[in-house]
């Protein structure tokens, strides 16, 4: 089985913002492949389905419906639940050191100050499960606390989309040949950074 947890805040407060970018990504999949509506597990929403391009295993889509610095506990107690693993989790996030539209995947490494990931990474004791990071950039002169729980700026709109729909599409790569593929595949370097992007976790 293969577990996909996009994180993000609950309730319409946080809706539409940056740092939901996980809840969006999830949201996408699940509609792509004609998952049943969401469930309410423990304190999260999730929905599975057998996907052909996964060998016929299921796929569970999950949404932490703790608030973001809490995650870790929800995500566990599901995967305890269904006897997920670690190993076969991908979680889905905003990253404010990332370009506005770049992705990367990595397949362990630190929580690089996100405290959604900080809380999975305490919650399991292991940093051994993939992610998937979408660049929301950042804004000069503003609190990254403030940023991150904006609405997606009217002119940052179409490259954020498209972000999206490429993390989206990712996904199948991820879970049909495995996250370094996915890695290959997605993570773009930034103009000028071809040689550092090539050693980035």
């Amino acid at each position: 089985m293969k577990w996909i947890v996009g994180l993000g805040n609950p309730g319409k407060r946080y809706a539409g913002t940056r740092h939901n970018v996980g809840f969006v990504v999830a949201d996408r999949f699940a509609e792509r492949h004609g998952f049943g509506a969401f469930r309410r597990k423990f304190s999260a929403l999730i929905s599975d389905r057998s996907l052909e391009l996964a060998g016929g295993e299921k796929v569970y889509v999950v949404k932490p419906q703790a608030y973001m610095n809490l995650s870790g506990q929800p995500v566990r107690d599901v995967l305890g639940y269904f006897g997920g693993e670690p190993s076969d989790l991908l979680v889905v996030h905003d990253d404010l050191d990332l370009s506005l539209g770049r992705l990367r995947y990595r397949r362990r490494g630190s929580s690089g100050g996100h405290r959604g990931v900080a809380s999975i990474l305490e919650a399991f004791g292991t940093d051994e499960f993939s992610r998937l990071k979408i660049g929301i950039g950042r804004r000069e002169g503003q609190d990254p606390a403030e940023f991150v729980l904006d609405t997606v700026a009217p002119e940052e709109r179409a490259v954020f989309d498209q972000a999206v729909a490429r993390a989206t599409e990712s996904l199948d790569i991820w879970i049909r040949e495995g996250v370094e593929r996915a890695a290959l595949l997605y993570n773009a370097p930034e103009p000028g950074r071809e040689k550092k992007a090539e050693g980035d976790g």
